[in-house]
Parts: structure tokens; C-alpha cells; sequence
């Protein structure tokens, strides 16, 4: 019986290490931010983490409407990982804290980088974020996050 709750309790720690303990860390692959085409700003990262937490909802006197990845998306958690620095389940809790609390409304959510380019692209305020392998010809990309 030793071994098997031992056992259990080193399975447990490795399942919950990365949770209790996220590693800060340089976006894996570049992540592109792209934005439509008409939306002809200069954003810097603050700027972003500020649309993305829902913080700022305007940009030189235009609107800004943010669109997620799936909430199972690789992609998705190294952005809010190198963006604010929160896991996906730290950044599930911080959106129900703001929906309970009426600050902030969660971006939209789409499921991979073609439906973001395709959102992007018909959506003038839109703002997203794509793989680097993306094709982008049809919106702008505003940053590189690597």
C-alpha cells in the first residue's frame, strides 16, 4: 500500500507541477497579431495585453474587437502565457472574475488560425493573433511575438 500512494502522489505532483508552477518563457514559435487591413495602427505589447484582458476596447478613437483561439489551442496558451503571463486555467478563472463582475466581455472564439484570418478579414475592428505558417494576405500583421 506504501508504493501505490507514493506512486499516486509522484503521478499527482507531475500532473499539477505545471499548474502550481507555470514557466514564464519566449513564445515556442513566433505568433503573428494581425488586425484587418483597415485597421491602421501602432500597437506595442501593452496596448495588446490591454485588448486581450479586455481593458481596451478602442484604438485611436476606433473600436477593437479581440478574437481567441479554441480553448484547447496550443497556440492560445502560448500567446496569454508570453503576452500576461497566466496559464489557461489562470486566465479562465480572470474571465469569470470579469463576466461576474460586468468589467470585461471574453473575446470571441474561433477554432484555429484560418478561422481567425477569415474573422480578421470580414470583420473591420477585428484583431487576432495566427501561427507564423499562417497565410496572412489577407489581413495585416501588426506584430511579431517571439
Amino acid at each position: 500500500m506504501g508504493k501505490a500512494v507514493r506512486g499516486t502522489f509522484i503521478c499527482a505532483m507531475f500532473c499539477l507541477l505545471p499548474q502550481l508552477f507555470p514557466v514564464v518563457f519566449a513564445a515556442a514559435d513566433p505568433i503573428l497579431v494581425v488586425a484587418n487591413p483597415s485597421l491602421k495602427t501602432q500597437l506595442n505589447k501593452e496596448d495588446l495585453k490591454e485588448i486581450f484582458l479586455g481593458n481596451k476596447t478602442m484604438v485611436d478613437s476606433r473600436r477593437v474587437i479581440p478574437v481567441d483561439q479554441a480553448r484547447t489551442s496550443k497556440l492560445r496558451k502560448e500567446f496569454y502565457q508570453f503576452l500576461v503571463g497566466k496559464s489557461p486555467v489562470e486566465m479562465n478563472v480572470y474571465w469569470a472574475e470579469q463576466i461576474f463582475s460586468g468589467k470585461a466581455r471574453i473575446p470571441s472564439v474561433v477554432p484555429d488560425d484560418q478561422a481567425v484570418i477569415q474573422y480578421v478579414s470580414s470583420n473591420s475592428d477585428a484583431i487576432g493573433y495566427v501561427s507564423r505558417s499562417a497565410d496572412t494576405k489577407n489581413v495585416t500583421v501588426l506584430m511579431l511575438l517571439q
